[in-house]
């Protein structure tokens, strides 16, 4: 065989013309990089290499031809150019790494591509796995031969035929990677870079699962310097994938399979799961108008889940889901029925509130609050986002089985709630009191409308009968004229941050001066951050229920704020992660129930957590507020007066409705009543994952507190005495 008028592409003779008779290709001498091997060299006495079919930053794909079997192969040389590693100087075929560091770190990946094709060299038998023949090492690097593939990837298949597919067309190409990443896990192996690009759809009908290069293999150490670090794919790679030095398991591959259903079935590309992790914006498919079985939109949502343990555990379960031979929930449902068991409230906590709480309308007596018969009555509330206003539709649901269950008359009943923009609200109550059509129920809102309301004497003694937690009593003592009940309650705390694998966990109880000199914390690049809301709250403490404007300053001075305007995002991101300085906080001021917000961030970084304390070490029920007040309307009868009663009560006291009041979905508002302070408080040891990120932390002046002084002004002035010092601030 004359080498040299054998054509790079199809390896036939070229007849010695530039241009090849058989395929067209035009003949080269030369590579098109400098580092690649020029075409005809010859490696291991055997393989003539051809053109460049694939080149990424840690290797190169060559076409070539195997003189000894006499058959077309493609060859994976390791040569991780990127970061300027290694290089190589025409005419030596010799790969040189720069310096003696790049030396140590390319040895590594040398063992590791070595490692790569032994592993997948014993997946030959499955017939969707690109096949390994041979791999030796050469030329000072290594070598991996592969099955030539003649066809197209699954992304460029996509786009000759068409944005997206059809439900069966999908899952007809995509069984057989998910059959061949069944194999894989088996072995201890995950691909950790599953993507349109890397499943290969031949000419004969065959689907390949390819590029193992990712990959991990069973009992690996991971080395941050290592070719599997990271690797990401924008839409496809889930959040664990995100952090380096981390071993992740099938369910990562699992969420990058289900990514790629969502892409192809719905023409577009997931959104990138790091951008969903302070705000999840991807709906599922049957909401874009994607024709799709609900059993697979319910698979493949909760294949693309955020938390590793909401994913299916093995590629089994999800075949079985996405196939409609078992079922599947999307996982915000699952992550609600979780939630409500035990994200909110610990374990603990529930144990208490089921023990305190008898649930499902299995309450003392109320007779002298249950009407005769079944009326329809109307609350009025103040609107918040779509999601806080749909707390009220579960309630209203388990409320009319509750009247029915204490009066089988009752069955009928019917609340009709009224949403009204805050800016409007006191003006829309006011007139339809003017005009005698005021609703039954009404968010309290100032002293103003106090005269307009009945007393709600008897809904108290009902409670009272109850096992009430001591929040309920503050409350009662608070509004002692009883024409105020509140049915939720909030207070700030001290979040600290707990690294639970290494470091002692540090005390959770912290005074106020004791924070103003956490400023110097070593490893931190500050050790406080507040919600100034919740330091307007802690100050009242240390006011005897006045405002002190002094501790406020001092905690505003020594902390820092999310942005200028003293607003702050998401509370779950207080504890991030900086790339130069570890991490930014050791202490947050927030409220109780910003617990939710910040345990969203399980299993989305580094092992670490943190702790809920005392603010001030001193009585916690100080701290106590009531962020939204009720009234019954005085000119309501007896029926709808009591059947108000009624309502207010199963808010309070009934277990599912008022884990309806004060949450939503994944997203917690405020604390049941029924929550003893002591469970709260001592039994709130919660370790977390926390998600890893750069965050921008500027820090604020007291003076540009206004929007958040004045907002919870309005909150404190309901649930706390006015104080004019109080009225200054802001």
């Amino acid at each position: 065989m004359d080498i040299n008028d054998i054509c790079i592409n199809c390896f036939k003779s070229t007849g010695g013309e530039e241009v090849c008779m058989n395929c067209g290709y035009i003949q080269t001498d030369k590579p098109k990089q400098i580092c690649h091997l020029y075409p005809r060299t010859v490696l291991n006495n055997r393989y003539l290499i051809g053109r460049v079919i694939n080149n990424g930053g840690f290797g190169v794909v060559y076409k070539a031809y195997d003189m000894r079997l006499e058959r077309v192969v493609a060859i994976k040389e390791l040569l991780p150019t990127q970061n300027s590693m290694v290089t190589r100087m025409p005419p030596s075929q010799d790969v040189i790494p720069v310096n003696d560091e790049r030396r140590e770190i390319f040895e590594k990946l040398k063992k590791r591509f070595m490692k790569e094709a032994r592993v997948v060299a014993q997946f030959s038998e499955c017939n969707s796995i690109v096949r390994v023949f041979d791999f030796f090492e050469s030329n000072n690097t290594a070598y991996l031969v592969m099955e030539y593939l003649d066809g197209m990837t699954f992304r460029q298949y996509i786009d000759q035929n068409g944005s997206k597919m059809d439900f069966d067309s999908a899952l007809g190409i995509l069984m057989p990677i998910m059959q061949a990443l069944k194999v894989v896990h088996n072995e201890g192996v995950v691909h950790k870079d599953v993507s349109p690009d890397n499943i290969f759809i031949c000419n004969d009908g065959m689907v390949k699962l390819i590029d193992f290069g990712a990959a991990q293999f069973d009992n690996e150490d991971i080395d941050a310097d290592s070719s599997s670090s990271v690797i990401l794919k924008v839409g496809y790679t889930p959040p664990e994938q995100y952090r380096t030095n981390t071993i992740v398991k099938p369910c990562s591959d699992i969420y990058s399979i289900g990514a790629v259903f969502y892409a192809v079935l719905s023409g577009t590309t997931p959104v990138e799961s790091i951008d969903r992790i302070e705000k999840d914006t991807l709906q599922r498919l049957s909401k874009l108008g994607v024709d799709v079985p609900i059993y697979a939109d319910k698979a493949i949502m909760k294949a693309m889940a955020l938390k590793e343990n909401s994913r299916f555990k093995s590629m089994d379960e999800f075949i079985d889901a996405v196939t409609g031979k078992k079922k599947a929930e999307f996982p915000e449902v699952e992550i609600r029925k979780k939630k409500i068991r035990n994200v909110v409230l610990i374990s603990s906590i529930i144990v208490a509130m089921i023990a305190s709480v008898v649930t499902t309308y299995a309450v003392k007596s109320v007779n002298s609050i249950v009407p005769k018969k079944s009326t329809t009555i109307e609350l009025w509330y103040i609107e918040g986002n779509e999601n806080q206003n749909k707390r009220w539709d579960k309630a209203i649901e388990d409320f009319s089985e509750f009247a029915a269950s204490q009066n089988e008359e009752l069955a009928n009943t019917k609340v009709i709630t009224v949403g009204i923009p805050e800016e409007e609200y006191e003006t829309r109550l006011q007139k339809a009191f003017d005009e005698g059509n005021a609703p039954d129920i009404y968010q309290s809102v100032g002293e103003e409308f106090d005269g307009h309301a009945a007393s709600l004497k008897p809904l108290y003694n009902e409670a009272d009968k109850q096992k009430m937690s001591d929040s309920f009593k503050i409350m009662s003592d608070e509004f002692a004229e009883h024409k105020k009940i509140a049915v939720c309650f909030d207070m700030p705390v001290l979040y600290t941050y707990v690294n639970g694998t290494k470091n002692k966990v540090p005390a959770a109880d912290k005074s106020v001066d004791d924070l103003i000199k956490t400023k110097k914390l070593k490893g931190f690049t500050h050790s406080l951050i507040c919600n100034p809301e919740s330091v307007m709250y802690a100050s009242y403490v240390y006011g005897d229920h006045s405002v002190n404007e002094d501790v406020a300053k001092k905690l505003f001075d020594a902390s820092k704020t999310f942005n200028s305007k003293g607003k702050y995002v998401s509370p779950e991101s207080v504890f991030v992660r900086n790339k130069n300085s570890g991490l930014n906080s050791m202490y947050y001021i927030g409220m109780m129930s910003e617990f939710s917000e910040i345990s969203n961030a399980i299993e989305m970084g580094a092992v670490s957590g943190f702790k809920v304390g005392n603010l001030t070490g001193e009585n916690v029920s100080d701290l106590y507020v009531f962020p939204e007040l009720w009234s019954i309307s005085d000119s309501t009868n007896i029926v709808e007066r009591n059947t108000a009663n009624l309502f207010l009560f199963f808010l309070l006291c009934n277990y599912d409705g008022q884990f309806d009041m004060t949450r939503v979905g994944q997203d917690t508002y405020y604390l049941p009543m029924m929550a003893k302070t002591e469970d709260l408080i001592n039994n709130y040891n919660y370790y977390s994952f926390i998600y890893e990120t750069d965050n921008n932390i500027e820090t604020v002046s007291y003076s540009e507190r206004e929007e958040i002084s004045s907002k919870t002004e309005k909150i404190v002035s309901s649930s706390k005495k006015k104080d004019s010092k109080y009225s200054e601030l802001s």
